[in-house]
């Protein structure tokens, strides 16, 4: 492997070899120090939570001596499951990574923290040898010391299986917050219950000014998430209650596996979560709708999670409609079934045209309602997605473009947006 990539202004010439494709495994460990859990203190994209549990996996896995590794680009794609991931937002992921700072001391002169990179460089170039494009990661010598696994008590080890599944970083932060809290106690026996307060959990996960003082807003848009998905998908499931007099959340771990604690772990845990037949309900439906759109694949390819969860919500309220019923797209009025056939055949492609046709459309244009205008495009996606297929092949040009059939002009879908929002 040769190469060079830039990082704090400097070029840094990379010679390590390329990690070997059959060493990076979803059951390889994560190990994590409690300084580097301390460290972490600003929220990370999901995906770049995986990108380093990856990195933390693979040093464990070759024990390098200086912490340098090369990952090949596919091999992250193989890992997370997607047949393609965008440079642009690798390159976003591994700037997060590599803007990571700790604080190694005091300054005399100011009294304050000294903070260095986590990592000496965090990026992505391509291999001068192969032409391949690569990941290229060191941590800093300067934080070597919570890259090494100190014993049970100092640090935290999880199978990189249990982020890979997780798709909301809120999950990864929660689940990361449950496992250090959960450990042996002297006697062996295991610390499976405590109580923390609202305000330091939201702090724990990175909410910043987020649902201060607004523990339903909290408990609604972050924990039952958040748990759902641990409990379903992870190695340990968990309940909580809140207690509004002492607003202290209490926090009991039900089950979990307890081989994590030696050298081998599993992730076969059930889960057991207590919740009424129409929460169940909307969840198999918003489920199906997930795994139809294949919603994971599209959040690692860097779209907005955000503007998926908000179609994903989009189409379960119609779905979740009486079939008699009226929906009402671009202003008209139509049968709720009709719609519904329509969503049921959507697909990953049209949802990435859906949300990169919403990108071009919001730098120049305000839109009013967007759930209106999310519900006329997806209802339409399949047309868009043919005219704009038929636009490429046939390499029209602009004035091919105006006499286009003017029923699928975005700025008319503009318009209906605004009469349907009145």
């Amino acid at each position: 492997m040769k190469g060079i990539i830039k990082s704090n202004d400097q070029e840094t010439e990379i010679t390590t070899p390329i990690t070997d494709s059959n060493k990076i495994s979803i059951f390889n460990y994560v190990n994590k120090s409690n300084l580097m859990l301390a460290s972490i203190r600003e929220p990370l994209s999901v995906n770049s939570y995986k990108l380093l549990d990856l990195y933390l996996s693979m040093l464990e896995e070759s024990k390098s001596e200086n912490g340098a590794l090369v990952i090949r680009k596919k091999d992250f794609e193989n890992i997370l499951g997607v047949e393609r991931i965008r440079t642009e937002y690798l390159n976003k992921w591994c700037d997060e990574l590599f803007n990571l700072k700790i604080a190694v001391g005091i300054n005399p002169d100011k009294g304050s923290e000294l903070p260095v990179h986590m990592f000496s460089y965090f990026g992505v170039i391509v291999d001068e040898d192969s032409g391949q494009t690569v990941i290229a990661a060191k941590y800093n010598q300067d934080a070597k010391n919570m890259f090494f696994d100190n014993g049970a008590i100092n640090s935290i080890k999880y199978q990189l299986k249990v982020t890979l599944n997780l798709k909301r970083e809120l999950s990864i932060r929660l689940y990361i917050y449950l496992r250090s809290n959960l450990f042996f106690y002297k006697n062996g026996d295991f610390r499976r219950k405590w109580e923390i307060s609202f305000d330091k959990l939201r702090k724990e996960m990175c909410c910043g000014k987020a649902y201060k003082d607004n523990f339903k807003d909290f408990n609604d848009k972050v924990l039952k998430k958040a748990q759902a998905e641990i409990n379903q998908k992870t190695d340990l499931t968990f309940e909580y209650k809140y207690n509004r007099a002492t607003q202290n959340i209490s926090i009991e771990i039900k089950q979990f596996d307890k081989t994590i604690f030696v050298e081998e772990s599993g992730c076969s845990i059930k889960p057991e979560i207590e919740i009424s037949e129409e929460e169940a309900k909307n969840l198999r439906l918003q489920a199906k709708i997930e795994t139809q759109i294949d919603f994971e694949s599209l959040i690692a390819e860097g779209y907005s999670e955000k503007y998926l969860d908000l179609i994903v919500k989009t189409i379960c309220e119609i779905e979740s409609k009486a079939p008699n019923s009226k929906s009402k797209i671009s202003g008209v009025s139509l049968s709720t079934k009709e719609v519904v056939d329509k969503f049921d055949c959507l697909t990953k492609e049209q949802i990435a045209y859906v949300l990169d046709t919403l990108e071009v459309t919001k730098k120049t244009t305000r839109i009013s309602n967007i759930r209106s205008y999310l519900r006329t495009m997806l209802y339409n996606a399949d047309e868009f997605t043919v005219l704009n297929e038929s636009c490429k092949n046939e390499s029209c040009n602009i004035e091919e473009e105006k006499r286009s059939d003017k029923s699928y002009d975005i700025s008319k879908i503009q318009m209906l947006d605004y009469i349907d929002s009145i």
